[in-house]
């Protein structure tokens, strides 16, 4: 079991995650923190699919807003995009809008979500079970609730509403259709939407620093791919999944059985490196130079043929000594990085 914990200010929300039967249940352990970005620190826009490329676009919105915190993601003819301001609290985090939508989904694929919470009032529309329309404005007490989601200008009232934060019940004779979450109070229900964010599927950009993806395997011939399945599984287990030391030595072990005479550094690319003609000998020449990284986290290996980027973390001293692209202060003493090995 995967036990994922949604946190939402001083309030939070666990639940359990089986992903070979991939049923989930709210849990009062405690596991992997996603945070909830309020929706007063972040934007969210709905783009409409063009032909410019997922990375090109990537970059061009990072340099728009300048910053590194935008992520995106395509689904069907649209772009789904988030960028938020930088947050401490947790090394994984979810935007509001994203969080109240994906339990709104759970419910109906077309309604609206009304976060009410102290200072903000923020409403998410759903269409087709995705987000369609999301504002957010600041709030004072006393007053006039129709007012307030007049001037939001998102037509909800005719729709199945989630009514949803600390001061829902002030809102609560506003709809005459209010849907009732079965799973748990209004209050947590934009913690249980960020709980859920690697369960339950939806288009949103996940701001989540993961290694390449396994369907960079397209393309192995099928007899290699079939030699080396185990080594991908215990990379996709160990790097998206649970992140423990156990099930990365396991896949260094694996791995040191199938090349006995490499080293065991950035095992899914060596891999990939060995079983792509164009590529062999090439990617794993870059990856013997990582062998002195000791106690750097690598978020995500990139590799285009020819240059190898590299992105991750650890102690300012530690990031110092090796030849870095960009660096960015995280936490204290602790620096992101980015570096490029050609």
């Amino acid at each position: 079991m995967i036990v994922y914990t949604g946190i939402d200010s001083n309030r939070q929300i666990s639940v359990d995650y089986n992903p070979i039967t991939k049923k989930w249940r709210v849990s009062k352990k405690a596991g992997k923190a996603v945070c909830v970005v309020s929706a007063l620190d972040c934007l969210v826009k709905v783009l409409p699919k063009t032909e410019e490329k997922e990375k090109d676009l990537l970059q061009r919105l990072k340099r728009e807003y300048s910053t590194e915190n935008v992520d995106l993601k395509f689904y069907k003819d649209l772009v789904f995009v988030g960028v938020y301001r930088d947050r401490k609290e947790c090394q994984e985090i979810d935007l509001e809008p994203f969080a109240l939508a994906r339990v709104l989904s759970l419910l109906t694929l077309d309604g609206g979500c009304l976060n009410a919470e102290e200072g903000r009032l923020t409403v998410v529309a759903v269409q087709d079970g995705v987000v369609s329309a999301f504002r957010v404005i600041k709030r004072k007490e006393g007053q006039d609730h129709r007012e307030l989601l007049e001037f939001l200008g998102i037509d909800i009232g005719g729709k199945e509403v989630l009514l949803s934060g600390a001061y829902w019940q002030a809102f609560e004779n506003l709809f005459q259709r209010v849907l009732k979450n079965p799973y748990c109070s209004p209050e947590l229900t934009c913690a249980l939407g960020a709980s859920l964010k690697h369960i339950v599927k939806t288009p949103y950009p996940t701001f989540t620093k993961v290694a390449l993806s396994p369907k960079e395997i397209k393309g192995l011939s099928v007899k290699t791919a079939l030699a080396v399945l185990p080594l991908f599984a215990s990379f996709f287990l160990t790097n998206v999944m649970y992140d423990t030391e156990k099930l990365r030595e396991s896949a260094r072990r694996e791995f040191k059985e199938v090349f006995p005479n490499l080293p065991a550094v950035g095992v899914y690319q060596q891999v990939r490196s060995r079983v792509l003609i164009q590529e062999r000998f090439v990617l794993t020449k870059r990856l013997a130079r990582l062998s002195g990284w000791e106690g750097l986290t690598i978020y995500s290996i990139e590799w285009d043929g020819e240059v190898l980027r590299i992105k991750g973390e650890g102690p300012q001293d530690k990031v110092i000594a090796i030849s870095t692209q960009s660096t960015k202060k995280a936490e204290e003493n602790t620096l992101e990085f980015e570096a490029v090995l050609k």
